[in-house]
């Protein structure tokens, strides 16, 4: 075991683990200041089984920050992070615990863990306590407004632009039609209301 915790470390310089640390089954980088990962650094230590990043400031994983065969505990809890990506558990088949607990998470892409083992079978546990995720009905309701509001404004935009002063459906439907670049702008692409009316229109 390797424990670096309580330190002032701020940035783990990419390669050092890889010449220092090859051999470290456990390694303890807990209570530091790391804001930062190398992309792929683990792939350079084979053996590593338990890494402890807890009560850092860490605010962004890259994709494929974590790729190793033989990493079964990963310690997130504590840090900044806002939202966790697709695939940033990349490779991780040995992998039984994940934990993202006390972070500032509101967001989790689909495949976020997508191909992070290889045996189904295996139950991995991944905890998300004392997060910032939402998914009150209240707060869906507040954006199925807002969406209702924009289809609005792009209509009555529309309509005053037009030739024709009468109120017509080709006249909405084209309204509805524009209303998606707007959509995207306020929600994001990604987002469900504007990949569900994308699909509609």
């Amino acid at each position: 075991m390797v424990d670096l915790s309580y330190n002032k470390l701020t940035y783990l310089r990419e390669g050092l683990l890889e010449q220092a640390l090859c051999a470290v089954r456990r390694l303890s980088l807990s209570n530091n200041q790391i804001d930062r990962l190398p992309r792929y650094m683990l792939e350079h230590l084979p053996y590593l089984a338990h890494l402890d990043l807890a009560d850092n400031a860490l605010t962004w994983l890259d994709v494929g920050a974590f790729t190793n065969p033989s990493l079964s505990v990963v310690d997130l809890s504590g840090n900044r992070l806002r939202k966790i990506v697709s695939m940033t558990f990349l490779y991780l088949p040995a992998l039984r615990s994940v934990d993202l607990a006390r972070n500032e998470i509101s967001y989790v892409y689909k495949f976020a863990f997508y191909r992070m083992c290889s045996d189904a079978r295996t139950p991995i546990a991944v905890s998300l306590r004392a997060n910032r995720l939402d998914c009150e009905p209240g707060n869906a309701v507040a954006r199925f407004i807002r969406m209702l509001y924009i289809v609005l404004v792009v209509f009555v935009y529309n309509l005053l632009m037009s030739k024709a002063a009468h109120l017509s459906v080709s006249c909405f439907w084209h309204s509805v039609k524009r209303t998606p670049a707007v959509f995207h702008r306020h929600f994001g692409k990604r987002s469900t209301f504007s990949v569900t009316f994308s699909r509609i229109i």
